[in-house]
């Protein structure tokens, strides 16, 4: 009886210790999207901002010619 009883427990404390494993696991997966999600945000931000000094100076560039051409 002790020995089905302490074969129990010890099932049990496996059992937590799977669950806390993976519960830590997911844990560390949610905080690497996160990391990733950042950076992928902070990757076309920076995108956008070049794409649009670009953008401001293809403006000025096209002024230049313009006048050049009339």
């Amino acid at each position: 009886m002790k020995a089905l009883l302490i074969a129990a427990l010890s099932a049990v404390v496996m059992l937590a210790g799977c669950a806390s494993s993976r519960t830590f696991q997911l844990k560390q997966k949610r905080a690497a999207d996160n990391s990733r999600v950042k950076r992928e945000y902070i990757k076309n931000r920076k995108a956008a901002e070049i794409a649009k000094e670009v953008l401001e100076e293809k403006k000025i560039l096209d002024a230049i010619e313009q006048k050049h051409h009339q």
